[in-house]
């Protein structure tokens, strides 16, 4: 009977203990093998292997007894157990010395480097609110608009800044237009009800539940849909004024002329940014996203030009970094570019289309390089500067007709005689390495110099079509140069591929070389540029196609609604304050999405489960992957999880933020309902209070008290300027309050661009703008009304925006530290995800389904978001280290220690599932009964790092401590090579290995061509890789279980 692959119905290896007693007899089970000489028994093991031997024999594991039992039953698995150890301590790292102060001379530097990047903001952002503040300053203007009201005007400014891009502008002006239109019509119906059949006799109830419903609805709106949030923020603004501003007296007629002051007041200074927008130093988004092309094609550019100099090339620690910033440059900065320009209207020269193929054709060319092996040795510092000697003399070679570099090339070289001594001779492990650098060191060193050469032609064709005034003539030197890029290009890539026939038909492929880890590093690492290289020839015809559609052109968003509706602009995120945490849960719940997407995708060619199966009379079996294991929805009725989603976002945090917030803002206003002190809260304008309190008010901003004390500061310095501008001589001169506004504002305008210090310097500039135009239009100016007048609305400022930060300190409160154990549990329930999927659709994946174009770019989208998210949780530590110690010192680096060991275990997954796909884990087997037997052991090995994973995630998740008894995967891992070996040592000593029965290949394969026999020397590199890779895994897993227990302790400690 044919084994099934993947079925554990049938008996284990340990239930065949005869197995070796068969002799000869199982000759016919041999799976035809095609190499002798290139593919020994446990030759693509045998490295890893003697590492985990040595690690288990290092760390004093003491292996629990199993006492032979077996698990049989499908969706159970065995796993190994070691002894649990205390684990130690891990020290914090030294801390070095406080740094001495910066010298005078860099500190103005670094002012001027500042000024240079930043100075148009802070033109624009000054012009804008001077304009605002004259027009409430000239009486006539102020009169007509808003009279005293007319300082919304430039709180409106302020709020929405015209230092952003013409589509974001235009968009958070209409929403707050939208806002303010609904805020009044709300108000208009209270009042209303408050002045019709005496009713309004008690106002303050009327306006109270008019209060409590529009505060609920606001706050909750913009928690909720973070691209509201200037939607929610204007009807709270306006909600909160008219319920706050009806008059003092009972029985007295509304004062409805207040929505013409309010509503003209804040229309006036939202129309005012965008035409300041509009037409002083406009921003279309279309240089921001050239330039963010360009940025990561000198990122790339850097990382190769590091490979092939003399001076970094065997510095490690440097070409790390280079590969870590190369990667983070494509997969986090180009990609959040890209979104930005996608989630808006933007004015461009780009067609949108193609700007989306050229970001994942750039991704995809990108994708190999973080998986390059660095120590590969096969560029040397002597031939690095002799090649570079070498290359100005020789003319690159500019062949336009070349064929793809996919098409076979037949090779002239033929075997020598030199060749085959040195087949021969490769037992060295040095000489190994000289032979692969020998043959590869010159053409790959030429490939790379043209993979920069391209590289820099793209930067300086981005750079200049990015401009607005290029001309026809320029393009066309850009095509010219590009197409020269891409001809040589295939030819560097023709080149390699006849050398890495030439190296096949020499014979030089043996079992020594292939154990040497130098050189299968070496050969991987001309296969991954190679693969980089092809892909970047994409990227230069993609890049063709956009050069030749330059033409201005408007592009509305374009993102999906569903995402872009909780997608707040990167500039507005900054505006609101922790924008590290904006980005955080911003990337959490795309990264959330996509997974749920691409967990829950079935790619597989067999369309259905039973199509593995045909044979009558079987019914299905579980596959090796089955997307229901671990499936976010715990039912399959739509309307069920709709009435689930809509229950909790009723009820969940969102809800929870604004209930807190309307308590504290319907405090805020309560002296206004009051019959004791609604007079005078209206008379010194107590109202800014709460509006100060919703403008400032922010549910994912933690804080600590030196935000609390900076921003105190900015509001006491802004009243404190207000007072002085008014008290000068010639009381409350209206020139003298516009040169207290310069004076102040261009200062204040650098710190808030060129220090991101956001909501202090906003609370600065309304504390100085309130009370300045309030004390202004007092009708009597003497010192003691000026001093009161301002005073009293600043203390009520202050007030406001005291609460505007501790409010996220009690009561359902928000810490960057509770979140970020969220975080982690997210982040190992992703890694298992993807460790599931690359073990069950590349590695142990069915017969002939070989991972298709749509399953590569799932893995694609997979990895950049993973990387994002990894991103995004170190800048989540980062706050989390500002907060404070209250309960008990947070150890900031253990998660930082954690999340290296994750950024390792997520390159690991991203090279073994890159090396996966190359070849056929059961072809690795000599037989099929060694298939048979290591079934059971390979479904523990995975499924018990599977478990592991799933089990931190819940502890983490729950705070709950992590068990004292968890698999060991080392132990696991070691067991599957334990018994392969033995495995092939007994059908050694049987004579019934594969080199000495196997049967004849099929018709349609013949093994010593040298096609099939070079396949068979890179399936073997890369199952050899793939197996280091796979080891790395349990190894890093082992160290974060350490981790983990650390953090969240251990039971029975």
């Amino acid at each position: 009977m044919e084994v099934l692959k993947g079925s554990y119905k049938q008996k284990s290896f340990q239930s065949l203990k005869d197995l070796g007693q068969q002799g000869s007899s199982a000759a016919p089970g041999v799976r035809p093998t095609k190499s002798l000489q290139t593919s020994p028994i446990g030759s693509w093991t045998s490295l890893s292997h003697l590492r985990l031997e040595k690690l288990a024999e290092g760390s004093g594991w003491e292996e629990l007894q199993d006492y032979g039992l077996e698990e049989l039953r499908d969706g159970f698995f065995d796993a190994s157990y070691s002894r649990p150890q205390r684990v130690a301590a891990t020290e914090p790292p030294v801390s070095t010395s406080p740094k001495a102060q910066s010298p005078l001379a860099v500190r103005c530097k670094a002012f001027r480097d500042r000024l240079r990047v930043h100075w148009k903001a802070v033109v624009k952002f000054t012009v804008a609110y001077l304009a605002a503040m004259f027009l409430c300053l000239v009486r006539p203007a102020s009169d007509w608009i808003g009279d005293v009201y007319s300082c919304f005007l430039p709180v409106a400014v302020l709020i929405h800044h015209p230092v952003r891009t013409v589509g974001v502008q235009l968009e958070i002006t209409v929403q707050s237009i939208v806002g303010l239109a609904l805020g009044q019509g709300w108000s208009a119906l209270w009042w209303y009800v408050c002045s019709v059949a005496r009713v309004g006799r008690h106002e303050g109830a009327l306006l109270f539940l008019s209060l409590v419903l529009s505060g609920l609805w606001s706050s909750w709106l913009a928690a909720a849909y973070g691209r509201l949030v200037y939607m929610s923020v204007s009807f709270g603004i306006t909600a909160t004024f008219f319920a706050t501003s009806m008059p003092p007296s009972e029985g007295s007629l509304p004062i409805w002329r207040h929505f013409w002051d309010q509503g003209m007041s804040y229309l006036f200074g939202l129309l005012l940014s965008l035409l300041v927008c509009i037409f002083l130093f406009p921003r279309f988004g279309h240089a921001t996203i050239g330039r963010g092309f360009s940025s990561a094609a000198n990122d790339l550019k850097h990382l190769l030009d590091y490979l092939v100099d003399a001076r970094y090339c065997n510095d490690i620690p440097m070409l790390v970094e280079a590969q870590e910033n190369a990667v983070s440059a494509i997969d986090v900065r180009l990609s959040e570019g890209y979104r930005e320009f996608a989630n808006q209207f933007s004015i461009t020269r780009f067609d949108g289309k193609l700007l989306e193929q050229l970001r994942n054709s750039l991704t995809i060319a990108a994708s190999p390089l973080r998986s390059l092996p660095l120590g590969h040795g096969l560029l040397t510092n002597v031939e690095l500067e002799r090649f570079h000697q070498a290359r100005p003399q020789s003319a690159p070679e500019n062949t336009i007709c070349v064929r793809d570099a996919d098409d076979h090339y037949e090779d002239q070289a033929i075997k020598t005689e030199e060749s085959a001594n040195l087949g021969l001779a490769c037992g060295s492990t040095d000489l190994c390495s000289a032979i692969i650098r020998d043959k590869f060191s010159e053409t790959i060193f030429d490939l790379i110099m043209e993979l920069i050469h391209a590289l820099n032609s793209l930067q300086v064709g981005l750079n200049n079509i990015s401009e607005s005034n290029v001309s026809a003539s320029e393009r066309a030197d850009i095509k010219a140069n590009i197409l020269a890029c891409l001809s040589n290009l295939h030819d560097r890539i023709r080149r390699l591929d006849i050398k890495y026939k030439e190296f096949g038909r020499a014979g030089l492929f043996t079992s020594e070389l292939l154990l040497n880890p130098k050189s299968s590093d070496a050969l991987v690492f001309l296969r991954y540029i190679r693969q980089c290289a092809k892909h970047m020839t994409k990227v230069l015809e993609v890049f063709l196609q956009l050069n030749a559609s330059v033409h201005w052109r408007v592009i509305p968003p374009k993102y999906q609604w569903h995402r872009a509706i909780h997608r707040l602009s990167h500039q507005c995120a900054l505006d609101q304050g922790a924008s590290f945490l904006w980005n955080y849960f911003q990337t959490k719940r795309d990264v959330d999405d996509a997974f749920e997407m691409i967990y829950n995708s079935y790619t597989s060619k067999h369309h259905e489960v039973s199509d593995l199966f045909s044979r009558q009379g079987m019914r299905p079996r579980i596959r090796a992957f089955d997307h229901k294991d671990f499936a976010v929805h715990s039912t399959s009725n739509p309307i069920r999880y709709k009435l689930w989603q809509l229950n909790n976002s009723l009820l969940g945090p969102e809800s929870r933020w604004a209930r807190k917030f309307t308590v504290v803002l319907v405090a805020l206003c309560l002296p206004g309902w009051l019959p004791g002190s609604k007079v005078w809260y209206r008379e010194y304008h107590c109202l800014w209070a709460p509006i100060i309190y919703v403008i400032l008010s922010n549910r994912r901003n933690s804080s600590n008290w030196r935000a609390l004390y900076k921003r105190l500061a900015g509001c006491v310095l802004g009243v404190f300027w207000a007072w002085c501008a008014n008290q000068a001589k010639h009381y409350s001169n209206p020139f003298i309050i516009a040169t207290f506004s310069v004076l102040l504002c261009i200062p204040l305008a650098f710190n808030y661009f060129a220090y991101n210090r956001r909501k202090s310097t906003l609370a600065a500039l309304i504390c100085f703008t309130v009370p300045a135009l309030v004390t202004f239009f007092l009708e009597e100016h003497t010192t003691a009304s000026l001093w009161k007048q301002a005073w009293t609305t600043g203390v009520a400022l202050l007030i406001g925006t005291f609460c505007s930060i501790p409010i996220n300190w009690f009561i359902w409160t928000f810490t960057a530290r509770s979140e970020l154990s969220l975080a982690v549990s997210g982040l190992l329930m992703h890694l298992s995800q993807s460790y599931q999927i690359v073990a069950g659709r590349y590695l142990y994946r069915d017969t002939d389904d070989h991972p298709n174009d749509l399953t590569r770019s799932l893995a694609s989208i997979r990895e950049v978001r993973l990387s994002q998210s990894l991103l995004a949780t170190r800048a989540l530590v980062r706050s989390a280290v500002s907060e404070p110690n209250i309960v008990s010192e947070f150890r900031a680096y253990l998660f930082d220690e954690l999340l290296d060991h994750f950024s390792v275990l997520l390159e690991r997954l991203i090279e073994a599932r890159r090396l996966g796909q190359h070849f056929q884990v059961w072809d690795r087997d000599p037989n099929t009964e060694t298939t048979r037997a290591l079934l059971s052991l390979r479904r523990d090995n995975v499924a018990s790092v599977i478990f592991i994973f799933y089990m931190l995630s819940n502890c983490f998740s729950s705070g709950s401590k992590v068990p004292k008894y968890l698999p060991n995967p080392i132990f696991v891992r070691k067991k599957l090579f334990d018994t392969f070996m033995k495995l092939a040592e007994d059908a050694s000593a049987r004579g019934t290995s594969a080199h000495s029965s196997t049967p004849a290949a099929p018709n349609n394969t013949d093994p010593s061509s040298p096609s099939s026999a070079g396949q068979d020397h890179w399936d073997e590199v890369y199952a050899i890789c793939f197996s280091r890779a796979f080891t790395d895994i349990s190894v890093e897993l082992q160290r974060i279980i350490d981790l983990a227990k650390e953090i969240l302790g251990q039971e029975g400690d």
